[in-house]
């Protein structure tokens, strides 16, 4: 179901929910082509949250940042370098 979403639970219990991957519009990845590394990585991030989702992200600890991606990629089956028609 296209509403179906990842939620994750910060250290400070604070709920944040992510698309999952395959949900995200497939414009994003050729918006995304030609950028690298944490550009595309935050405006994957904000394309798969709201934005009050998106600011509570920002504030956690980058080492919780970690985490929550992992386990979002990880829920999603993605691994890093991945595309969508992979």
């Amino acid at each position: 179901m296209a509403t179906e979403k990842f939620i994750y639970h910060t250290e400070s219990g604070a709920k944040i929910a992510l698309k999952r991957f395959k949900h995200l519009p497939f414009r994003l990845m050729r918006d995304l082509k030609d950028i690298e590394g944490q550009e595309a990585m935050f405006a994957m991030l904000e394309a798969a949250t709201t934005k009050k989702d998106f600011e509570t992200l920002l504030d956690v600890s980058i080492e919780e940042a970690g985490t929550i991606i992992q386990a979002w990629q990880k829920d999603s089956d993605v691994t890093p370098g991945e595309s969508a028609a992979s």
